[in-house]
């Protein structure tokens, strides 16, 4: 089966849906399926149409239902919205790093410092002594 009738397939698209679709006439449609040389820019667009994420660094996901999908999921897609607090969202993460670095520097600071000897400890070696 060839690229162009498989994306057309995976569309639901009959000949002339397909042919409409990418801009030409039937017979131009139907040539480029029994040849198999359609321009790169209709096999793009079907290829989008079905779902496929057609640039680089995108293969293998896909969009189904107004979801994309990372290869291999079919389940929890992102959705536009997603995209749009992606940015919100890695501002947020590197808040929390910065947050998280001061935090662990304050830490640090604390655990140089000489510790002062527990009194509990003292006492209760001290009670130990004198009963001893």
């Amino acid at each position: 089966m060839s690229v162009l009738r498989a994306l057309q397939q995976r569309c639901g698209f009959s000949n002339s849906q397909a042919a409409v679709v990418c801009g030409v006439t039937l017979r131009t449609y139907r040539r480029w399926r029994c040849q198999g040389n359609p321009t790169p820019a209709a096999v793009r667009l079907l290829a989008i149409l079905a779902g496929f994420v057609p640039w680089v660094g995108w293969e293998d996901w896909e969009v189904d239902r107004g979801y994309l999908f990372p290869p291999g999921f079919s389940r929890h897609g992102l959705t536009p919205a997603d995209f749009h607090t992606l940015v919100f969202w890695r501002q947020l993460v590197t808040a929390y790093a910065q947050d998280n670095a001061t935090l662990r520097a304050q830490l640090a600071d604390l655990s140089a410092l000489p510790q002062p000897p527990a009194t509990a400890t003292v006492t209760a070696l001290q009670r130990a002594s004198a009963a001893g």
